[in-house]
């Protein structure tokens, strides 16, 4: 299929209705490797970039708007992409990590109820996927101005993934602002090697990948990715992309550097 970086698609789904008992978010992340590819907003500025508080608010408030919901028999991906839709939420799914937890896009799940919200709804769905109490449930937590759904470990590695120079030279500034900016992407089932040249084209920076060391994160040119964020910082995304199309069992795991303003696609 095509890459869709700069528009996203609206998907339909059948609308109904469901009522859960809540069952809350996950804690914030505790690091930010978006922080450095966000510019700070000068104190006392008014109409800068909302602020990381700011964003989270947002995206609580839209997890928590009361919506209507039938799932008959209904995947996983549809009732995600459907409370995309109504909530106006980024939601960000890890499917490599959640598989290890027998979670799949096209995982079924049957709920009726009169209303519903997707803070509610979502760890429920999943639950009834997974089909045993006993075992580990997946990891939702808001990041910046997105909801995520991992695992705990899963969540902590891709954390680790960003490699700043210890003493940036000017080149590094101006890359870390081509990164800072913000902009929608829309991949589905798209080759990585095709996405790196979406953010080349979009950033203008060079970006390089040594596939041979990628190799050892599960990582190479033809490796699907999907992944949708209607508005995030590239470099928070590229990371992200990354991270969800690499194996989470690998030994290695993939990393990007930014040395001489260039970015360093890479593994540790």
């Amino acid at each position: 299929m095509s890459l869709k970086g700069r528009t996203m698609r609206n998907r339909t789904a059948l609308i109904a209705g469901l009522v859960v008992a809540s069952m809350g978010l996950g804690a914030a992340a505790s690091i930010d490797p978006a922080a450095v590819t966000r510019p700070a907003e000068p104190e006392g500025a008014k109409g800068g970039p909302a602020t990381p508080v700011e964003e989270r608010r947002k995206v609580e408030k839209q997890l928590a708007a009361p919506v209507p919901l039938v799932a008959e028999g209904r995947s996983l991906s549809l009732l995600l992409d459907y409370f995309r839709n109504v909530s106006g939420a980024n939601i960000l799914v890890d499917w490599k990590a959640l598989a290890a937890l027998g979670l799949k896009p096209e995982s079924v799940v049957t709920m009726k109820f009169p209303q519903t919200t997707a803070a509610e709804a979502l760890p429920l769905a999943m639950r009834l996927a997974i089909g045993d109490d006993k075992k580990p449930r997946p990891r939702f937590e808001i990041f910046r101005n997105a909801w995520m759904i991992s695992t705990p470990a899963s969540l902590a590695r891709w954390q680790r993934e960003l490699d700043l120079p210890a003493k940036p030279i000017d080149a590094d500034r101006q890359a870390l602002a081509k990164l800072a900016e913000e902009l929608p992407i829309c991949f589905e089932q798209n080759k990585l090697s095709n996405v790196l040249d979406f953010y080349r084209n979009i950033t203008g920076l060079t970006i390089k990948a040594d596939w041979d060391v990628l190799k050892g994160a599960g990582l190479e040119e033809e490796s699907p990715v999907s992944a949708f964020w209607k508005s995030a910082p590239g470099g928070t995304s590229l990371l992200w992309v990354l991270h969800a199309a690499a194996d989470p069992d690998a030994k290695a795991s993939p990393k990007v550097e930014v040395r001489n303003g260039e970015i360093h696609i890479s593994a540790r």
